[in-house]
């Protein structure tokens, strides 16, 4: 098939967001705070399909929502704005959907499914890479580099009660840990409902929130054969066929 020219591409840039998956996990564990951690949740929405979220921190405080953006370049964009931009230092810029809004779904649809009146707090995490623009924290709204989330969960913990129990901790890590183990095919259909609801025309990237981009190959056994690119290649490296 045409896409297995580019596995190599594929497993690349996939492993770019789970490796900032994993330092941001890694230092949640080392926080020193008491919690547990899920990652990449399939949360249930109320018109029969999922929103994903990248990772939840359960705490006595509450849970923490994480949307992580293993991203590089100069991050710029407004609360309110539908699309954030991304400058690369060779002048090239590529747009993604506002990581508040997004997380402010996830924590919606994940209140839904509790069906628990705890706080929910979200955290916005970017990597250390990128240049972000300074953004006043909220109450319960932090957007953050990598390195500024130790503060930031600390600020949490300091300035709010307890919410629940050690025992409820638990109970809700049991509630939520098999939206974890979902098969192949509702992540698939996860990423088809995401390209049809927001972007039919220019589909985004599933990995990266990036617009696709229809290219042609150029050489090779499929040259001349269409097919989706990321717009952020080569930082990411997302392969759709036609």
């Amino acid at each position: 098939m045409f896409s297995d020219i580019f596995k190599n591409f594929f497993d690349e840039k996939k492993s770019v967001g789970k490796k900032g998956e994993k330092l941001t996990a890694d230092a949640l564990r080392n926080s020193g705070i008491y919690g547990k951690i899920l990652k990449n949740l399939y949360i249930p929405t109320n018109n029969n399909e999922t929103t994903e979220i990248d990772m939840i921190y359960i705490t006595r405080k509450g849970i923490f929502v994480v949307e992580s953006k293993n991203y590089s370049g100069i991050v710029s964009g407004k609360i309110k704005d539908t699309y954030w931009i991304q400058k690369f230092p060779d002048g090239t810029e590529n747009t993604f959907y506002n990581p508040v809004m997004q997380n402010q779904i996830h924590i919606k649809y994940l209140k839904d499914f509790i069906k628990t009146e705890i706080p929910l707090f979200s955290f916005i995490v970017f990597s250390e890479k990128c240049s972000l623009k300074k953004f006043r924290p909220s109450k319960t709204t932090f957007i953050i580099k990598r390195d500024e989330l130790d503060n930031a969960m600390n600020s949490v913990m300091d300035n709010n009660e307890d919410a629940i129990s050690d025992k409820d901790i638990n109970s809700i890590f049991l509630q939520l840990k098999p939206l974890t183990k979902v098969k192949k095919s509702v992540r698939k259909a996860h990423v088809e409902n995401i390209n049809r609801k927001y972007n039919n025309d220019n589909p985004i990237c599933p990995v990266c929130g990036a617009k696709l981009v229809l290219r042609t190959a150029s050489k090779g056994n499929y040259q001349g054969k269409k097919f989706y690119g990321c717009s952020a290649y080569p930082k990411c490296r997302y392969i759709k066929d036609i």
